[in-house]
């Protein structure tokens, strides 16, 4: 068939292909956990091969990812991008707790962040109004999990499966000459910050930035996010430290109540 009626067909063809994936992204987009193909496949009433291939399409394009663990699948931080929005597991934060951030780093003059883990990296999901560092992190900006301390507060909240398989398959190439280069090393870290429930960044990403984080948990007990302060003066980052850790640990959990069973990566 050629001529005017194949193009017509054409058309229809590629409209409904871009209406499967919108719909196909409007629903993971409110999701609260990944979603696998099966279960698309029955929600949006569409055969699993069909939904298979738009998964691919999507995740080529970036906007899906899909867990290295489970298969399952979420959008990615390029949705929440363009849409200036955030995840619905991100419903924890409003302005009101933003401020309290923002007025606390003000007191330690340091810069204050909020970050989810998202594949293998972390997404900045609130930022404090302050600019005490060079550090041109915004809402929506992805960094590194192993060179920050929000970073390694969200992987010291997974379990040991999962742990082991995101710390090998991260890309390990020095951000600075402070940076860690073995998942050895990484795993050694990761168990300090497990062990003494707050993670350190001591100019591992950034040349002469450090940072204090800590997890945040659900009450499930489950880390959702993870909150952190950095500084670029060794000397402040050092005598900071004990005020900064005990802000984290009484405070921030209480500020931000979590309820539900959302994972570190959502």
């Amino acid at each position: 068939m050629t001529g005017p009626q194949r193009h017509d067909e054409l058309k229809v063809e590629g409209n409904q292909s871009l209406s499967n994936a919108l719909s196909l992204i409007d629903v993971l987009r409110a999701s609260h956990m990944d979603k696998g193909v099966r279960e698309l496949s029955r929600e949006l009433g569409l055969a699993p091969s069909i939904v298979h291939r738009l998964l691919v399409s999507l995740r080529e394009r970036n906007y899906v990812e899909q867990d290295p663990v489970t298969t399952k699948y979420r959008v990615s931080a390029r949705i929440f991008n363009a849409a200036g929005s955030l995840p619905p597991a991100c419903a924890f934060l409003d302005k009101g707790m933003i401020g309290k951030l923002t007025q606390f780093a003000q007191h330690v003059g340091m810069d204050g962040y909020v970050g989810v883990m998202r594949g293998n990296s972390v997404i900045y999901v609130a930022t404090t109004a302050t600019r005490f560092t060079t550090a041109d992190a915004t809402v929506g900006d992805q960094t590194y999990l192993h060179t920050t301390a929000l970073g390694k507060a969200l992987l010291a909240g997974l379990e040991s499966r999962k742990l082991n398989t995101i710390a090998r398959m991260i890309d390990l190439t020095p951000r600075t000459d402070r940076s860690i280069v073995s998942t050895r090393n990484l795993m050694q870290e990761i168990k300090a910050v497990q062990r003494d429930d707050v993670a350190f960044c001591r100019g591992e990403n950034l040349e002469n930035i450090f940072a204090i984080g800590v997890p945040l948990r659900n009450d499930e007990n489950h880390t959702v996010a993870s909150v952190s302060f950095a500084t670029q003066e060794y000397a402040h980052f050092m005598q900071a430290q004990d005020i900064v850790t005990q802000y984290l640990r009484e405070k921030v959990q209480v500020m931000f109540p979590m309820t539900g069973s959302v994972p570190a990566s959502f």
